[in-house]
């Protein structure tokens, strides 16, 4: 099931972008965190407290877990469920 394209960028308080950032239509949730260099495609739904390190690139629809840290290189497929472990 794909997540609904609501069409914008939400940025909720607390979150930090730093620069060189692709964001395309999402949502940031509270206290989230988002390094240099990073592609975040349309249609993410992330909980609070999200780490997104340099040079991540994340597909569109997918689903990270609160608490999340996406590590340097990842490359994320649609429809996925990232989660701490």
């Amino acid at each position: 099931m794909l997540i609904p394209n609501i069409g914008k960028v939400i940025i909720e308080e607390f979150a930090e972008i730093s620069n060189n950032v692709c964001i395309e239509s999402t949502v940031l949730r509270k206290n989230a965190k988002v390094d240099h260099l990073i592609h975040i495609a349309d249609e993410i739904e992330n909980g609070a407290n999200p780490l997104i390190i340099a040079y991540a690139m994340i597909a569109g629809s997918v689903r990270l877990d609160q608490n999340t840290w996406i590590a340097p290189h990842l490359q994320s497929l649609k429809k996925q469920l990232l989660e701490m472990m």
